[in-house]
Formats: structure tokens, C-alpha cells, sequence
């Protein structure tokens, strides 16, 4: 297995997509209008703006999530204002400027879910984090995929549309 981190426009990046699309479009049913399901695939907006992560293992992804940090969008005008008020993301980013990323559409194949994949993708994630300097992760997804996520650390649960936890990044 390789975990790879790429742009949107990456060849991994284009198996991510397929990926999320089988996850959340076929299997979930998930609407959204950027599913597209001639071409199956589920790119947004934001993958413009986002490190791909994509754990490949015979040449098909098996896992992938996204992580776009705020240096490279500026978070209150780019996402869905209710997000920005549910995480109180101007006053974070004005504290914090540079030092934040959000993490989503984290998708794992059916049959490597248990497996090794999604904690290697993480680690792979955490690892970049530090490196670049992120100190504040927020990790999203929405509650009806709490029971299909595999769980890495305890969660937050909001009273809205979606469950989120918050990491405090520190290199050692």
C-alpha cells in the first residue's frame, strides 16, 4: 500500500474521486450536486484548494481524505456560512492565522474498512500537518456516517448537521 498527498489535478487524485463517489454517491446515496455519477465521480469546489490523500494498494485507492489548510483559502467566505458560525472560524483564524486545516470527505473502500488504510492515511496527514506547520486540525463528517467511520479519537458531537473534532497539533 502507498499513501501518495497530491493536488486535484494528480492521476491519484482522479482514483480519490472515484473513490468518494462509490462511498458516499453509490453506496450511501449521499445528494450533493457535485456527484457525478456518468463520469462517477464526487469533486467540489474546494478540491482546487486541497491536499488529496489517497491510500493506493493494487493500483485502486481504498481510502482517501482531504485536508485544506487556511493559508491556502480563506475559510470564512469559501465555506458554507453555517459551517463558519458553528466553528467559530473568523475568530479562529484571526488568532490563529496560517496555522489551521479542516479535514473532510474521508472515504474508505468497503472491503479494506478495519484495515490498516485508514490509520496510515492519518498518520500520513498528521505527519504533513506538523511539517507544515498546522497546529489546529478541525475533522468533519456528517452524523448519519458516524456508524461507517472508523473511529480514531474521541469525538465532539454538535446539536446541528454535523460532528466535528478539534486537534491541538504539537511537534516533538
Amino acid at each position: 500500500m502507498k499513501i501518495i498527498c497530491c493536488d486535484a489535478s494528480a492521476e491519484a487524485a482522479q482514483l480519490a474521486f472515484r473513490l468518494r463517489y462509490k462511498v458516499f454517491g453509490a453506496e450511501l446515496n449521499f445528494q450533493d450536486p457535485d456527484i457525478n455519477a456518468a463520469d462517477g465521480t464526487y469533486i467540489d469546489e474546494l478540491d482546487k484548494h486541497a491536499r488529496i490523500y489517497v491510500a493506493i494498494k493494487d493500483g485502486e485507492a481504498i481510502a482517501t481524505a482531504r485536508a485544506i489548510y487556511d493559508r491556502d483559502l480563506d475559510f470564512a467566505t469559501s465555506l458554507p456560512p453555517f459551517l463558519v458560525e458553528l466553528l467559530n472560524l473568523r475568530k479562529f483564524t484571526e488568532s490563529h492565522s496560517g496555522a489551521l486545516a479542516v479535514s473532510t470527505k474521508f472515504a474508505i473502500a468497503p472491503d479494506h474498512r478495519g484495515s490498516l488504510a485508514a490509520h496510515l492515511i492519518t498518520a500520513k496527514m498528521f505527519s504533513d500537518f506538523l511539517d507544515d506547520g498546522i497546529q489546529f486540525l478541525f475533522s468533519m463528517c456528517a452524523p448519519y456516517l458516524l456508524g461507517r467511520s472508523e473511529e480514531h479519537t474521541s469525538e465532539l458531537q454538535s446539536q446541528s448537521t454535523i460532528s466535528y473534532a478539534v486537534f491541538c497539533l504539537k511537534k516533538k
